[in-house]
């Protein structure tokens, strides 16, 4: 060990300070991300529902913010819950039965399918946001 060598590294509080905020500047942009993506999705779904004769099946769809970069899409609900005479459940959601058919009636599903065609967008939207991200932050 060499006594008395150091040496002094110009720029170091600005990339200091650069690396205390990635965290945050990364957490806030796929917070954005992951809100359009569902947005998009929530729209996407609400289009492929069908009418019916109310229109709530398409009314129930909605996107709701869980958590930090967490959305969650859902369909049903409180919208389309019919209380049944019979059965293993006193309330029944229709919307199950327009997704997932019924012995007397044949699926007639928009969520997964809608699903699994996005999917491959949003991984490319994410993805190309954590390479801006990447790209902005180089020194």
């Amino acid at each position: 060990m060499i006594d008395g060598v150091g040496a002094k590294v110009e720029g170091m509080a600005e990339l200091t300070r650069r690396f205390k905020n990635l965290r945050a500047d990364v957490a806030k942009s796929d917070d954005d991300i992951m809100q359009k993506n569902a947005d998009e999705f929530a729209a996407a779904v609400e289009a492929a529902t069908e009418r019916g004769k109310t229109g709530h099946q398409r009314a129930s769809v909605k996107a709701t913010k869980k958590g930090p970069r967490l959305y969650y899409v859902s369909q049903g609900g409180a919208l389309t819950r019919k209380r049944v005479k019979r059965g293993q459940s006193p309330v029944f959601d229709y919307t199950r039965a327009g997704e997932f058919g019924t012995q007397d009636m044949p699926a007639n599903p928009a969520f997964w399918p809608t699903y699994r065609r996005l999917k491959r967008r949003f991984r490319t939207r994410i993805n190309a946001g954590r390479r801006a991200l990447i790209k902005a932050f180089r020194l």
